[in-house]
């Protein structure tokens, strides 16, 4: 389903509709995106830019596809399709990597990396 802008107050709410979510970008930085897709419990197909490879769980990375390979995009779709215990584990591993990503954890990194600076 491609539906463009949405406002965020309903983001959640397509989240919820959909077996994965899908990301095929030619430039990211760090998206956002992703980490509400993991929140959801959705399978992730995403292009390799940017912080991609870093955030997605090791089970994830099958599925991180390189820009404009429209073939490996769809086997990917495919493959999570065809294969509900697939995509059962990876949502599960998706919920847990994500909390990695909350802003106590990220705060206490970055304490962490400040502190070892100033020594």
């Amino acid at each position: 389903m491609l539906v463009g802008s949405i406002p965020q107050k309903k983001v959640y709410v397509y989240f919820q509709a959909a077996d994965m979510f899908i990301m095929p970008s030619l430039r990211e930085g760090s998206p956002r995106v992703i980490l509400e897709g993991m929140a959801a419990g959705l399978p992730i197909i995403a292009t390799d830019v940017g912080e991609v490879r870093n955030i997605l769980p090791l089970i994830q990375k099958q599925f991180i596809i390189k820009p404009n390979n429209m073939s490996k995009m769809i086997q990917a779709i495919r493959r999570i399709i065809n294969n509900k215990k697939l995509s059962k584990t990876i949502s599960d591993q998706n919920k847990k990597r994500v909390k990695q990503f909350n802003l106590k954890n990220t705060s206490s990194q970055l304490t962490r990396i400040l502190e070892e600076y100033e020594r």
